[in-house]
């Protein structure tokens, strides 16, 4: 039995629904190749982050540049609205000490970032270096 031309546009409008609606819920590159560098210490890592806004979590992967001993590179972003709203969120990557290692971490946000953050700007506020004593 063929389908009629109401049937099949009703299904198609239906699809895209479900479609653009997965879609919000997937995480998106909010910082992409950037470098995070702590230049007194000489530590460096290129990485990006991910930022899921429906888990309010943030995900960090990077390979480091540049290092002299193992520690903690502690990292701080800002966060801002259009409205010109800002918040900030602090996270610590292990660094082992060895030039060119793949590091990663994940944060999970505390639970006042709700879905308006979704399209917030973010950028780099500052970078720290912690050498393991």
């Amino acid at each position: 039995m063929p389908f009629n031309s109401s049937f099949k546009r009703l299904l198609l409008i239906g699809l895209l629904f479900i479609v653009s609606g997965l879609a919000l819920g997937f995480s998106k590159t909010v910082l992409l190749g950037e470098r995070f560098c702590d230049d007194e210490a000489g530590v460096c890592i290129k990485g990006s982050v991910e930022w899921d806004a429906a888990k309010g979590l943030l995900e960090f992967h990077g390979r480091v540049g540049q290092v002299r001993q193992s520690g903690k590179l502690k990292i701080e972003l800002i966060a801002q609205q259009r409205n010109g709203s800002t918040k900030k969120v602090k996270f610590s990557v292990p660094v082992s000490g060895r030039s060119f290692a793949l590091v990663e971490t994940k944060k999970r946000v505390g639970k006042n970032w709700d879905k308006t953050w979704r399209n917030a700007r973010w950028g780099i506020n500052r970078c720290h270096f912690s050498a393991r004593k």
